[in-house]
């Protein structure tokens, strides 16, 4: 069953890039409509009944386990009640309808897997914990798409190789002009979609693959690489929205979607 297959989120890097936002949290705790992009991304996953959360973790990671530890106070209303001595509280609503993930029975366990771990290293310092399923699934904590995860499990299954990586289009920063020899512009588009393909940050393994994982090297530079040369890794091409979170730029973008009701992701 879907809700069983272990989803491990990639949440222990510094975020260098957004460090405006993550010089005090790990940049999966950047909040995007009011709540960490963490979540949106688990709202993705719980959306396609993927339920079980392994949430990576590395600098900041307290800041993490605080939010989880305070998780029921910061986003349900509570009832509170007294006999005597002994006070009771109750779930009474939750005021965050619009994400899935608080719609959903789930499960999340926050793991410390060091600091300066690569990012194959915080799947191989899970190992333990993912070997009891078949498949595992994986991302990055830190992009957004309005991608049918249960399609690319499909896919994945389907391909009878060890592993699948989704495939998608890189928004461009600039727009493109189209110009002809003698200077004319014949066509100028405002950052449009790249026609190459590139890693969207999502994939599905075999657990077979966590006996082939270099801990001291990169899940790019390793593991992903080996499987290509063994002909073992199937993409599932998405043509649809993808956005991930480097800069100040894109975090805004994400938040101006979120915020006009024009997020794909949701």
């Amino acid at each position: 069953m879907s809700e069983m297959v272990p989803v491990v989120i990639l949440a222990g890097g510094l975020g260098t890039r957004l460090e405006e936002e993550t010089v005090n949290k790990p940049k999966p705790m950047v909040l995007i409509g009011g709540y960490p992009i963490l979540i949106h991304i688990m709202s993705m996953y719980t959306k396609a009944d993927f339920c079980n959360f392994y949430v990576s973790g590395g600098y900041r990671v307290e800041v993490i386990r605080e939010y989880f530890n305070d998780f029921e106070q910061n986003h349900f209303d509570l009832e509170f009640s007294a006999v005597g001595n002994e006070v009771t509280k109750a779930r009474i609503g939750t005021n965050a309808h619009s994400l899935d993930f608080f719609k959903k029975n789930w499960a999340v366990k926050v793991m410390d897997t060091g600091v300066e771990s690569t990012t194959a290293g915080r799947i191989h310092n899970l190992r333990h914990f993912l070997k009891g399923q078949p498949y595992f699934l994986c991302t990055y904590g830190d992009g957004l798409s309005d991608l049918n995860i249960k399609d690319v499990f499909n896919s994945h299954k389907d391909s009878g190789k060890l592993a699948t990586v989704v495939a998608v289009h890189p928004p461009s920063r600039y727009g493109e002009l189209e110009v002809k020899e003698n200077g004319e512009v014949v066509n100028f588009s405002e950052k449009p979609i790249s026609k190459a393909y590139i890693n969207g940050g999502f994939f599905c393994f075999n657990r077979e693959v966590l006996d082939m994982i270099d801990p001291e090297i990169s899940l790019e530079d390793g593991l992903l690489k080996e499987l290509t040369k063994l002909g073992q890794l199937n993409a599932y091409v998405h043509e649809g929205y993808w956005q991930n979170m480097d800069t100040i730029r894109e975090m805004k973008i994400l938040e101006s979607q979120f915020k006009s009701m024009q997020a794909p992701w949701i």
